[in-house]
């Protein structure tokens, strides 16, 4: 609670422009009525209380301050003369002392990741994701706009894709069940979401597949970005009960290039990432082996496949989602021939025949949620979440389905699970799961 101490005949005006992210206060900051609002040296660390200050009315520092700062400069500057400092070096010093609150880029940026990393780790992994997609939500819509509210918004995604890979680094297993679970049990805000989950995915594969550093950073941002001249239209025929009409179709299959255009335009200049946004719906050449195809046809492959095997799983209004065996087999073979394909394989192989997230049938009539993979592909680590009534289980249980009275009988729509899981309940038992394993 702030606190008068300071008459408000005292006060000067501050204009609030001048605030910056970063700012260390060389003055207190008061408000028209002379209550303080942020004392001397304090920084302002956050977004949130920038744009605070921002909204007042109007803002005041005090006379006594002033002519403290003042004195500082004026003795900043007979110490220059003293030492017979060129007049360059003067200024320097006094820029220094009056400019002490705006900080330079480096700084600004410095204390902008010093903040959100303290905010972060107050925070749990499903708020975080959830901020996420958010702020690429809005990012998406002020690219499509166009002009230089789309140019910031490219600057604004370079943010996210970092905050993007933090998470993923910070625990993998934990950002593909939620983004999966999430993905198989709502359609509401489907394309932004979809983004995620096919970004999420395309990192974890390049790992695996050969794609260089650089090559993977343009494969994640045409992943988060793919579908932006199409997000209103996507989340509004994710809950529509009708086919598609003409005029929707026309839309999806002039998209890719549309989404090219609009980032193109927007001012992204990396010829991979335009590349492979506008090719991730061609039909592509069905050579089985990546890494024999030119580099943004290879990464358009790649994204083309887990965009085709993560959307099959995914409800909409007019149909439920494929349970994930379904979505396997559709992705599993190269188009056009009998051989098995690269990135189909690759997903198969490290997520099994059931994702974390996904839901399956257990042979003795519950249903489990897919925690993670287990020693085989069909032997997935779950938790319990209905009952053989299909009744939610208050303490779900955690335990392998590799035992025979155990075993999985299908895999399950997410369409069909009315729960909703606590989700940080659910990393909980994975994280535990894992913990199990490597201690045995």
């Amino acid at each position: 609670m702030s606190a008068k101490i300071i008459p408000p005949s005292s006060l000067q005006p501050v204009p609030s422009v001048s605030l910056k992210l970063g700012m260390a206060l060389q003055t207190p900051l008061y408000d028209e009525g002379g209550n303080l609002l942020l004392a001397k040296h304090q920084v302002i660390n956050t977004p949130t209380l920038l744009q605070s200050l921002r909204e007042h009315p109007a803002l005041f520092t005090d006379e006594a301050s002033l002519r403290e700062t003042a004195r500082a400069v004026l003795s900043s500057f007979n110490e220059a003369t003293r030492r017979g400092a060129p007049l360059t070096k003067m200024q320097e010093l006094s820029t220094q002392r009056i400019m002490a609150t705006t900080p330079s880029p480096e700084a600004t940026q410095q204390a902008q990741l010093r903040a959100e990393a303290e905010a972060a780790a107050r925070r749990t992994l499903p708020e975080l994701w959830t901020d996420l997609e958010s702020n690429l939500g809005a990012v998406l819509g002020s690219i499509a706009v166009g002009g230089e509210a789309a140019q910031k918004a490219i600057k604004r995604l370079e943010i996210i894709e970092a905050r993007f890979v933090a998470l993923m680094q910070r625990d993998r297993e934990a950002a593909l069940f939620l983004l999966f679970n999430r993905s198989v049990t709502h359609f509401n805000g489907y394309s932004t979401l979809h983004s995620l989950l096919c970004a999420a995915l395309a990192w974890d594969a390049a790992s695996r597949l050969p794609i260089s550093d650089a090559e993977t950073v343009s494969l994640v941002r045409a992943a988060l970005t793919m579908n932006v001249s199409i997000k209103p239209l996507q989340d509004l025929m994710a809950g529509q009960k009708n086919k598609p009409t003409q005029e929707q179709l026309l839309a999806i299959d002039a998209h890719s290039r549309e989404s090219m255009r609009l980032l193109h335009r927007a001012g992204v200049t990396d010829p991979i990432w335009l590349a492979v946004v506008g090719q991730h719906h061609d039909d592509l050449p069905p050579c089985p082996a990546i890494n024999d195809r030119p580099t943004a046809e290879k990464l358009a492959k790649v994204l083309q496949v887990i965009d085709r095997y993560s959307a099959a799983m995914s409800p909409r209004g007019s149909r439920p989602g494929r349970e994930s065996r379904h979505a396997v087999k559709a992705v599993i073979r190269s188009p056009g021939t009998a051989d098995h394909d690269e990135v189909g394989l690759d997903l198969m192989q490290n997520l099994g025949l059931f994702p974390p997230g996904t839901f399956v049938q257990l042979k003795r009539g519950d249903a489990a949620v897919v925690l993670r993979r287990g020693l085989r592909l069909n032997e997935p680590v779950v938790a319990n979440v209905l009952n053989r009534q299909g009744e939610p289980v208050l303490a779900p249980r955690v335990f392998s389905t590799e035992l025979p009275e155990l075993a999985v009988e299908t895999g399950l729509s997410g369409s069909s699970i009315r729960v909703r899981l606590n989700e940080e309940q659910m990393l909980r038992h994975q994280s535990a799961s894992r913990l199990d394993v490597a201690m045995n």
